[in-house]
């Protein structure tokens, strides 16, 4: 796999910019005036100005400690790490609802917040100082950049709801920009989504996104038009906005070029890169010299911890412990797929299916030791697989596989649900497409769609690929799911002595369950300091 080179220049504006004067390979100070650069940009200038673009979105909304942050603070999974004092990234403070202003993924400088606004300035670049052209590479480019920051746009507003609106290059007289209106800014994210797929390529076969490497196609503006619509119909309460959503899913359906792959336990692996259900991912370097900076660990952080527990020969030892599944949603996927289907296993691994696979020594729990924040369940989606991992010594715990960003799947769902709300599937195409999800799951068909249907189909199908925060806030029930949230403490020691019973302890948490201030979270404390004029989210 050809990996998206790190190159062009990086500018600082405001606060949310990152200085990275190490990466600047061209123009070279004094070698180019920056105006003339752009002016004067050949195609494959272009490329390298889109490359670094690609990469401050990997780095940003889509690397693995933001993916963390937002499947921890849900109610499907919970913290985990070392021990109970392990707060990495202020983890447990997610879990338990207990986050401030100055925690690090509201805070930092090149998280969620600060990566997708240098990314959005990077495309505002491109699209406003490189001029018209009839040159393919830039006009390519240029569509890619409006996607970009289409995308980006709409992270922080269904993180934030209303972000200062970045729709042209800041400068002076826009550092204390105010926050946006989310009608507005949604209105403009659907514009560039639409403009985008206008001058973006399509795959020329089913299942033939290597072709394009990773890199935006006209499914791919369509999945997040259809995407951003939803949610903002939902969040708002604007049913006009989730009709809208209907036709980009509908022709991604309707193309015959995306699928779903046969197999969900093969999802997340090398196996499945470039299959026909990603219609947009993150191509992950082939070998360990590209590694540092595909900015995606979610194996290390999440997959099995051989300090607390004995591993299996196929899994590499090295992981971190963290994103284990909660009870809560342990009970609903046995009472909703059964845990003998295939999608309950691509999600979930019992300490009974741990017990069976293969070992070179002990199995089982380490003496003395416990897992915490776990009840005997382990996350399956995120498991560093020896055979997934590079191979060159000293680099050898982190995973090759590539990170789908959206798939067919959530497709499938996204078009059910405004279905449903959009006209009650008047013509039963919604419930076509739910049952194509559920038929892979190796569940019954349902007869009558309903949005209960549409939410737990989307409950258990994107588990592990941080969606449920959005999810319980837009359909307003974050307060009930989340009541009880860090109230209880468990940790798994295996099974009880002489018995296959499990061993769980469970002690009082520093939470308190729901708080209203988190239906809108906050706004990072160095960001409020460098911007006096954004206004704090109430609460915080």
């Amino acid at each position: 796999m050809k990996k998206i080179l790190i190159l062009a220049l990086t500018l600082v504006v405001a606060s949310s910019l990152v200085s990275c004067t190490d990466m600047l390979e061209n123009p070279r100070k004094g070698a180019l005036d920056f105006s003339t650069y752009y002016a004067n940009a050949t195609g494959d200038d272009a490329e390298r100005l889109i490359a670094r673009a690609y990469n401050l979105y990997f780095g940003g909304p889509e690397s693995s400690q933001v993916l963390n942050f937002f499947e921890i603070i849900s109610d499907d999974i919970s913290c985990g790490g070392g021990t109970y004092a392990d707060n990495a990234n202020r983890y447990r403070d997610a879990d338990e609802l207990t986050s401030q202003v100055s925690d690090w993924v509201f805070n930092n400088r090149s998280t969620l917040y600060g990566n997708s606004y240098s990314c959005i300035y990077q495309c505002n670049l491109i699209i406003e100082k490189i001029p018209e052209s009839s040159d393919a590479k830039i006009n390519k480019v240029k569509a890619e950049a409006k996607f970009l920051r289409a995308v980006c746009m709409f992270e922080l507003m269904r993180t934030w709801h209303n972000p200062p609106f970045a729709d042209h290059i800041f400068t002076s007289e826009d550092m204390y920009a105010t926050n946006g209106d989310p009608k507005v800014m949604i209105d403009w994210v659907l514009e560039n989504l639409a403009e985008a797929a206008q001058g973006l390529p399509s795959l020329a076969v089913k299942g033939g996104q290597i072709a394009i490497g990773g890199r935006a196609t006209v499914a791919a503006a369509q999945a997040f038009a259809g995407k951003a619509a939803l949610w903002y119909g939902t969040q708002y309460n604007d049913n006009e906005y989730v009709k809208k959503a209907i036709e980009p899913l509908k022709s991604i359906i309707s193309s015959g070029k995306y699928g779903l792959i046969a197999n969900p336990e093969d999802l997340l692996r090398v196996k499945s890169d470039w299959c026909e259900e990603y219609i947009f991912e993150q191509n992950c370097a082939e070998t360990s010299s590209n590694k540092t900076i595909q900015n995606d660990n979610r194996q290390t952080w999440r997959s099995l911890r051989a300090d607390n527990i004995n591993v299996p020969s196929s899994i590499h030892g090295y992981g971190w412990g963290f994103c284990n599944p909660t009870q809560e949603f342990v009970d609903f996927m046995k009472e909703h797929d059964g845990e003998n289907s295939p999608r309950f296993k691509s999600k979930i691994l019992s300490y009974e299916d741990l017990l069976t696979m293969d070992y070179n020594g002990a199995k089982g729990m380490k003496p003395g030791m416990q897992y915490p924040n776990c009840v005997g369940y382990f996350n399956a989606t995120s498991l560093m697989w020896e055979e997934d991992l590079y191979t060159e010594t000293g680099n050898n715990f982190w995973s090759r596989a590539n990170n789908p960003i959206i798939r067919y799947a959530e497709v499938l769902l996204m078009y059910a649900e405004a279905q449903f709300l959009a006209n009650n599937d008047s013509d039963g195409s919604g419930l076509k497409a739910l049952n194509e999800v559920r038929n892979r799951a190796g569940l019954e068909p349902l007869n009558a769609l309903t949005l209960q249907s549409v939410q737990d189909e989307r409950r258990a199908e994107l588990f592990g690929e941080a969606e449920r925060w959005y999810d319980i806030i837009r359909w307003k029930v974050a307060d009930d799911v989340l009541k009880d949230a860090g109230k209880k403490r468990y940790a798994f020691k295996g099974y009880k002595p002489g018995t296959t019973e499990y061993n769980i302890e469970v002690t009082d948490g520093q939470g308190n369950g729901w708080n209203d201030k988190y239906w809108e979270l906050p706004f990072g404390s160095i960001h409020m300091q460098a911007n006096p004029s954004i206004e704090q989210h109430q609460g915080w």
